[in-house]
């Protein structure tokens, strides 16, 4: 669950949802029991320490191991109250934003996160407007803001977790707003991201 819970958080970073938190559910308490249940808190303790590493910077919220599934109203609101103790799991979110853009003269750098992406799962193509962004199995045309829609891809690549992408002005004569003519935007630009 844990290989899943990581690709999950890469293919919501791809399509621009901030992940502000991971849930871990049916923990079981630590404490004496008997040798299965022993078994299984020593097995969940190395798994909840890995998801520790792994999910760095975001909290973990912990559910208990329940008899039952919580069905209703307030079964619901008894596992919320347990599980971010007092803390408003509706508050302000402080996660970064898995998208950026970070201006600097004469171009700009996209910053898409994608954590426990590897270069090999990532390829990156534009046509015209768009980026297209390949993860995997999953696939995102991402809509360039006008400022990088007017400027040319001049490299990519997947470092530190997330695809960077540079952007460099084609003309430096032309006027802010107004796209400069580039007759090879009918194919599409590619950038490989490897």
């Amino acid at each position: 669950m844990l290989a899943e819970a990581r690709r999950s958080w890469t293919t919501l970073s791809l399509f621009g949802y901030r992940v502000d938190g991971v849930v871990a559910n049916r923990v079981f308490p630590a404490g004496p029991g008997d040798a299965w249940r022993e078994g299984w808190v020593r097995a969940q303790e190395g798994v909840l320490a890995e998801a520790e590493s792994s999910f760095e910077g975001l909290p973990l919220w912990r559910a208990g191991y329940a008899s039952a599934e919580p069905v209703g109203v307030a079964a619901l609101r008894d596992l919320a109250f347990n599980l971010y103790a007092g803390r408003d799991p509706l508050g302000a979110v402080t996660a970064a934003a898995p998208f950026r853009v970070e201006r600097w003269s004469g171009g700009a750098t996209l910053h898409l996160s994608l954590p426990f992406a590897d270069a090999d799962q990532v390829d990156l193509a534009r046509s015209g407007d768009d980026l297209v962004v390949t993860v995997g199995a999953y696939r995102r045309v991402l809509a360039l803001p006008g400022v990088l829609a007017r400027m040319a891809v001049r490299g990519a690549g997947v470092e530190e977790g997330g695809l960077r992408v540079r952007f460099q002005a084609t003309d430096a004569g032309a006027r802010p707003g107004v796209r400069p003519a580039a007759p090879s935007e009918a194919a599409p630009e590619s950038a490989v991201a490897r």
